[in-house]
């Protein structure tokens, strides 16, 4: 091959300056969004040089947290109520690790970016082999948030278990969410951190309930949504009592056994889907 023919043309050396110049652009940017608003571990509050290549997985913690308390967590080993048919926890809940501080930050600090990074984590590790164990496709799936009352949604800002399917859904696109308002916690309730297993399940009986239309959706289009969807996955951050999640699915469990239509489309199973689980934790 001689000099002429490996010889860029005019268009080809200004299309090759104008990359050069855009990857510098970039390069440039990136290091001042990082000096303006540097990113930081949301445990232990050090500097994250990783935060690139880490994005699609924890990313929010340094390597260091990372390392100390994301082990994978099983199945929950619990009686199940009738109609759930398993319960799965990503990771164990250990006290006063990086998942802890994670979850409170959700929960307590105005962070929904924390829920949706802490589903997006959960789905890459977790819930890709288990759908593959199950031989479930994403096109089945229907992800249900764990409803809150609508006093601690406007006080918090958000749900946090919205913020984690919303974090599943990145990873998981065909995925069906349930429309908000279908399925609703109707009644407030105290604060269940220092009961008792036996006077939480009484706290949270009769708690939530399902409408078939909202302000936004119509019954068709509810109808629409769970067509073709056969798992049903609640959602919910930390598993202790088990309480609001078997709650939780004996309600959609009753709706699915009364709603004819829902049956003739396909008979839903439902799983639970939680962050961690208290009980793996120490």
């Amino acid at each position: 091959m001689n000099r002429s023919q490996t010889r860029m043309n005019p268009k080809q050396f200004v299309n090759r300056i104008k990359a050069e110049m855009l990857n510098m652009s970039s390069t440039l940017l990136e290091g001042g969004r990082q000096w303006i608003f540097p990113q930081l571990c949301i445990v232990c509050g050090r500097l994250r040089t990783d935060t690139i290549q880490n994005r699609d997985l924890q990313g929010m913690c340094c390597p260091v947290c990372e390392s100390k308390g994301f082990d994978l967590a099983g199945s929950v080993d619990r009686v199940l109520p009738e109609g759930l048919q398993s319960i799965q926890a990503a990771f164990p809940f250990v006290r006063d690790g990086p998942l802890q501080e994670m979850v409170h930050a959700l929960k307590y600090q105005s962070r929904p970016d924390v829920g949706e990074q802490l589903g997006r984590m959960m789905a890459i590790h977790r819930m890709d082999l288990w759908m593959n164990e199950c031989t479930y496709s994403a096109s089945q799936c229907l992800l249900i948030p764990v409803p809150i009352h609508w006093r601690r949604r406007v006080g918090r800002g958000y749900n946090q278990s919205e913020a984690i399917a919303r974090g599943i859904h990145t990873v998981f696109p065909d995925m069906g969410v349930l429309p908000r308002g279908v399925f609703v916690r109707w009644r407030s309730t105290h604060t269940q951190t220092k009961y008792s297993e036996q006077k939480r399940a009484q706290n949270i009986r009769g708690a939530f309930k399902v409408n078939e239309r909202t302000r936004t959706h119509t019954r068709e289009e509810v109808q629409a949504v769970l067509a073709n969807r056969p798992v049903w996955i609640l959602i919910d951050d930390v598993f202790t009592s088990g309480a609001t999640i078997f709650e939780c699915a004996s309600v959609l469990h009753r709706w699915i056994t009364r709603d004819a239509s829902i049956s003739t489309h396909c008979k839903p199973v439902i799983h639970a889907w939680v962050v961690g689980n208290a009980e793996d934790g120490s």
